[in-house]
């Protein structure tokens, strides 16, 4: 799945109504370096669980089938009970290295990213433009350093 490309805003200036276009090329450099992160743990949990799912598939459909060989072995049995056990592989790759994590994490912080940088574009709190120069450095400070709640 990829994210929007653009984002297209209305904004009211001093001088009349104007159109802001965001694109991801517009967007910081850490913006596209968590999208990165973020679509590449996607594709790696897509893919590791689509792989278990298949592997579950064929051992449930094979170990309803009963195909037996000349010396009385079961084969449909023998290769439903590979494919279940081979099954565990990507389980447990999936369990070590976790990509659903990076997913979640890299889109967590690339729509961060981006909701910062609209309000930067559009001059929202906290990075609103102040006349006073002291409450604009303040709002500066805010954002570097945020207060921790008591």
């Amino acid at each position: 799945m990829r994210t929007l490309s653009a984002i297209v805003m209305i904004v009211n200036m001093s001088r009349g109504p104007s159109e802001l276009i965001l694109t991801d090329d517009g967007l910081p450099s850490m913006f596209r370096s968590a999208d990165t992160a973020s679509l590449a743990g996607q594709a790696d949990t897509v893919r590791w669980s689509a792989l278990q799912l298949f592997m579950l598939i064929v051992g449930a459909v094979l170990g309803g089938v009963d195909i037996k060989l000349r010396n009385d072995l079961d084969l449909g049995a023998l290769i439903a009970s590979i494919a279940l056990l081979a099954s565990l592989v990507p389980a447990l790759w999936l369990t070590a290295k976790n990509p659903q994590r990076t997913w979640y994490r890299g889109r967590a912080a690339a729509e961060s990213l981006r909701t910062l940088s609209w309000k930067y574009a559009v001059r929202a709190e906290p990075l609103r433009r102040h006349r006073r120069g002291g409450e604009r450095a303040a709002a500066a400070r805010h954002v570097e350093h945020p207060a921790r709640p008591p």
